[in-house]
């Protein structure tokens, strides 16, 4: 009596954290698009020439408009330009060149300009140094020319004071804050 021979399947047994391989699908070749290069500019920070494309500056705004708005210890400008390794020249440059970098320097400083300015009205920052640099953050804090008049006048009136400790005397002229009289006959 002739037995036939059956062969039994291989079972493979995989084991708990096994990898298991797929079968290959076929590799896409990316193309690496060459950005065009800006400009280079010197980083402080290696003390090397780097090489800028407009997409380094446009990550470079985002990062600027999201460090001014949500850091709290952002209160200069400046801090973000050291930290970054930027130099004064270099930002202007940008911003000349690249309106999304200027526009980003603009919400940036309205943003530190803000806390700046709500942090001197709770005293948490020096009143006068907020005040005489606001300016210096945004458009809506510019001195118009009413202001301008008063610093003049404060000007004039810490001079006379000045003066007046050597003499005892001290005159103020009111007469550019006084409204002018209308004619009663017009």
């Amino acid at each position: 009596m002739t037995t036939k021979k059956t062969r039994k399947p291989i079972v493979r047994k995989h084991k708990k954290n096994k990898l298991v391989l797929k079968p290959k699908k076929p590799i896409q070749k990316e193309t690496k698009v060459e950005e065009p290069l800006f400009e280079d500019y010197f980083d402080f920070n290696t003390f090397k020439k780097t090489p800028v494309s407009v997409n380094f500056i446009m990550r470079k705004a985002r990062e600027l408009v999201n460090w001014a708005r949500n850091d709290e210890d952002a209160l200069i400008i400046s801090q973000f330009y050291v930290k970054h390794g930027l130099s004064g020249k270099c930002v202007k440059r940008w911003g000349e060149r690249c309106p999304e970098w200027k526009e980003a320097l603009k919400i940036a400083k309205v943003a530190i300009g803000t806390r700046r300015e709500v942090g001197a009205m709770k005293k948490i920052y020096s009143e006068g140094m907020v005040k005489n640099s606001l300016p210096f953050y945004g458009e809506s804090w510019t001195v118009g020319e009413d202001y301008k008049k008063l610093e003049e006048w404060r000007a004039e009136l810490r001079k006379i004071i000045a003066e007046s400790k050597t003499s005892g005397d001290v005159h103020v002229h009111m007469d550019s804050f006084i409204p002018d009289k209308k004619d009663n006959n017009g």
